[in-house]
């Protein structure tokens, strides 16, 4: 479930906290309502993954999504705090 907050102060963002019980997807889904949220509101957004149930931790919640070319190259390196 997404919930964002927009931090209001000198240094303006928002606040991306992203409900999670059972963990599917959480990384791929945590980074699109990400950029999507930037997109709509072009202010910086921070991702927190809120950890409800032992289930949802699972291994690939690691509070860092990497996504790399065929051949080995990064070209995405997206940070997230886990609770």
């Amino acid at each position: 479930m997404l919930q964002a907050l927009r931090i209001l102060s000198p240094n303006p963002a928002l606040h991306h906290f992203e409900f999670e019980s059972d963990g599917k997807n959480v990384p791929r889904r945590v980074v699109r309502y990400n950029v999507l949220l930037h997109y709509q509101f072009v202010l910086p957004v921070y991702s927190t993954v809120v950890l409800l149930r032992e289930e949802a931790d699972r291994s690939d919640i690691t509070g860092r999504y990497q996504l790399f070319t065929p051949d080995g190259e990064l070209y995405l390196d997206f940070k997230y705090n886990i609770i």
